[in-house]
């Protein structure tokens, strides 16, 4: 579903479609881009997918899984940040699809050891791909990381470190994210560099979105 104006737009899906999502959406020259995805086959698969314009496009499938947790387009062509699985073999990825032509998937550079790798976010800075995503290791300790153009950059090699966003500004890249062991504190990385925000009290919190406007953070 998307609201536009208070005014609500159902997304197509197949027959037999359950627990939709839209994770992330992006506007280009009048045209909505939607990324998410939904399950089927008894909840048991997840199938990635983009809408563009209420149009879907699938970018999973027989035998394969995905999800897409961020969309963004340049110069027409899109760009789908998430997952995919087959054969139980996951990997980080994204889908470049040209206007006009077919999804192409590109799985990201992740430790041979890695485990549960997911790209969350995607932006595009002087033609270059920014991704941030998170991978775990087999005691389930998250590693939060950034692809620049495939090239992947881990941020913080620590317990319960996820990175959900991130932003460029000239030559200087911004992750949001959370960070911490016993409860997690929203957190940036500005260039690698960690940056705690003031909490108060030990709620749970962390850092969804981030965005740079007129060189602020």
């Amino acid at each position: 579903m998307l609201l536009a104006n208070n005014e609500r737009t159902d997304l197509p899906l197949p027959d037999g479609a359950d627990n939709p999502s839209v994770i992330s959406l992006f506007v280009s020259e009048g045209r909505i881009y939607a990324a998410g995805g939904y399950d089927i086959d008894g909840n048991q698969i997840d199938v990635a997918c983009i809408w563009v314009d209420g149009q879907r496009i699938d970018l999973t499938g027989s035998g394969e899984e995905g999800q897409c947790a961020s969309i963004v387009v340049d110069n027409g062509t899109i760009y789908a940040a998430g997952y995919f699985d087959a054969n139980n073999s996951k990997s980080a990825c994204y889908w470049k699809i040209p206007e006009g032509g077919r999804p192409e998937r590109v799985d990201l550079d992740m430790p041979e050891w890695s485990e549960d790798p997911l790209a969350l976010s995607a932006t595009i800075s002087d033609g270059k791909l920014y991704l941030a995503g998170v991978y775990s290791d087999a005691d389930y300790k998250s590693y939060s990381n950034y692809w620049t153009d495939g090239v992947r950059t881990d941020l913080l090699a620590s317990e319960n470190a996820t990175a959900y966003s991130i932003a460029v500004d000239g030559s200087d890249v911004y992750v949001a994210g959370d960070y911490g062991e016993n409860y997690t504190p929203p957190c940036y990385w500005k260039n690698g560099a960690l940056t705690l925000l003031p909490l108060y009290g030990e709620p749970y919190y962390n850092l969804i979105t981030a965005k740079v406007c007129d060189g602020s953070f």
